[in-house]
């Protein structure tokens, strides 16, 4: 009870799965898919889990446990974990979502397919991080331009002056080898 407590503490979620008529390869594929996702798999007896749900929060998902039980207790990203559950529900259909708690509610199998099409952690982090950058981006992008247009304003007024009467341009500066303090061609 101790450790199933210690578990539900430091995660962020806990998702219940029905693993009737998985065999030991399925079910070590699931356990391997789910720990890619940064979560713990466990087979828990129903009355021991029930007794560590106990005054906790997620008491609620106690009235979920009933049958042959797993628990995925997610430490990140509760969205990576239940689309890691569901890609292996398309393959092995003997798996059953049942329920999970997180953010302090309970969530039903189709709540929580709901829930794994939205965009992870790490993909709203990276939007976020576009959308802060995309206006220093932008100042860059303009003031670069700016920058790029003088040389070709002033081209352009050269070669229009070059066709103008009385109009021929400057010679070169003379430069001065600093060695030999000689004046170069």
């Amino acid at each position: 009870v101790e450790s199933l407590s210690g578990l539900l503490a430091g995660s962020e979620a806990a998702i219940l799965v029905d693993y009737r008529s998985l065999n030991v390869a399925q079910m070590a594929a699931l356990r391997r898919a789910v720990r890619e996702t940064n979560a713990q798999l466990r087979v828990v007896k129903n009355t021991l889990f029930r007794r560590a749900l106990a005054g906790t929060e997620a008491e609620p998902l106690s009235e979920c446990v009933a049958g042959p039980v797993g628990v995925a207790f997610c430490r990140d990203d509760v969205g990576a974990t239940a689309k890691a559950l569901l890609e292996f529900q398309k393959t092995n259909e003997a798996l059953q979502i049942k329920a999970a708690f997180a953010d302090g509610r309970v969530y039903d199998a189709a709540q929580l397919v709901v829930r794994s099409t939205m965009p992870g952690r790490k993909e709203l982090l990276g939007q976020l991080a576009y959308v802060l950058n995309a206006p220093v981006a932008s100042l860059a992008h303009r003031l670069n331009e700016i920058i790029t247009k003088l040389p070709r304003a002033l081209s352009e007024v050269a070669t229009s002056r070059e066709g103008q009467a009385g109009w021929r341009p400057s010679s070169p500066p003379r430069r001065v080898d600093p060695r030999k303090r000689k004046t170069l061609q």
